[in-house]
């Protein structure tokens, strides 16, 4: 029910860009805000943005609703646009390189009506990876921050290119073009560990490669749920 409700209230008010944010209005159990940054030259995203687009498959495109699922063809078709049983979903970043990156911001509201509940988010990548320089500290990546009352939380996570724990899928679409993918996965965060007016942002940010040859990108879904089911 929520997935709907966000879905609808988002497509409604994401033209109302206005300072790179858009209102989500007074529902009790949505996020209240999105914020979009961009950033270039491996450097964190701080450059805030009021460009989001709907359904654009042009590589410069940095921030996107996707509605239409369809398959990505960096991972030779295997990875959906969309999580299975979804509508929709974010994409950020894109298949175009140049050592850009981006930031796409989520805040939630803690209140007495979802402090029982679990926030969530699902998410997908496609790094690929630089043969130039191959350290891990350089390659493309895609990070999680996630903040209480704008204190970070926890440390960091992080996955790149060279990442050897996440599993993943490798598509060598030329000799010299090695795409690294993860299918869809999901992350919870159980309220019930937090105070009533607390508020969570989670950013999300995608990085080309250092120098500049490689691209990073990943597509988002977040949510909302009634009862936990999984503890952070």
């Amino acid at each position: 029910m929520f997935n709907k409700i966000f879905f609808y209230a988002f497509t409604l008010l994401f033209f109302q860009l206005i300072n790179a944010q858009v209102n989500f209005g007074d529902l009790k159990t949505e996020f209240s805000n999105l914020s979009l940054s961009v950033g270039y030259g491996y450097n964190s995203p701080s450059i805030y943005t009021s460009t989001l687009r709907e359904n654009i498959d042009e590589a410069d495109v940095r921030h996107c609703l996707i509605k239409n699922n369809f398959c990505d063809e960096n991972t030779n078709s295997l990875l959906s646009t969309c999580p299975v049983g979804e509508q929709f979903s974010f994409r950020l970043g894109n298949s175009n390189n140049g050592s850009q990156s981006e930031k796409m911001s989520f805040t939630f509201k803690i209140n007495s009506d979802n402090i029982k509940g679990l926030l969530y988010y699902k998410y997908a990548l496609v790094l690929q990876k630089s043969l130039i320089d191959t350290l891990s500290t350089h390659q493309s990546k895609f990070r999680v921050l996630i903040y209480l009352n704008n204190e970070l939380l926890v440390e960091p996570i992080e996955i790149n290119a060279n990442s050897n724990s996440q599993k993943l899928n490798t598509y060598e679409q030329q000799p010299n073009r090695h795409i690294k993918w993860k299918d869809w996965s999901v992350e919870y965060i159980d309220l019930s560990k937090f105070s009533i007016n607390d508020q969570l942002r989670i950013d999300f940010e995608t990085y080309d490669c250092a120098v500049g040859q490689s691209f990073g990108y990943a597509y988002l879904f977040p949510g909302y749920l009634d009862q936990a089911i999984k503890s952070y």
